[in-house]
């Protein structure tokens, strides 16, 4: 009989209820802790809340860093109220929570 603990099954179920793959979900949290590292090693505090809203050279150069490394997946609000893919303008949908 496999074990498995009853957090972990909470969380597979949400993300069913939610139509989410957990799959995508736990990649997701690895790209998360992976960038939290890189901000580490260059001595960035990833968890500043004021870093989102300054809008200097540094966090420009910061923000450019992240966009070239998933390049194929960002997307640009328009005007028109939808999200286009930099790299080829297709519509996309984009999902985020706050």
């Amino acid at each position: 009989m496999v074990s498995i603990s009853y957090s972990y099954f909470y969380k597979l179920l949400r993300c069913h209820e939610n139509y989410i793959q957990a799959r995508s979900m736990k990649r997701a949290r690895d790209i998360k802790d992976q960038l939290v590292k890189l901000c580490d090693r260059v001595e960035i505090n990833a968890l500043d809340e004021k870093l989102s809203l300054k809008n200097d050279e540094t966090t420009n150069n910061i923000r450019k860093a992240i966009i070239s490394g998933f390049f194929y997946n960002a997307a640009k609000l328009h005007n028109d109220g939808d999200y286009k893919t930099l790299k080829n303008a297709h519509t996309v949908m984009v999902i985020f929570t706050i």
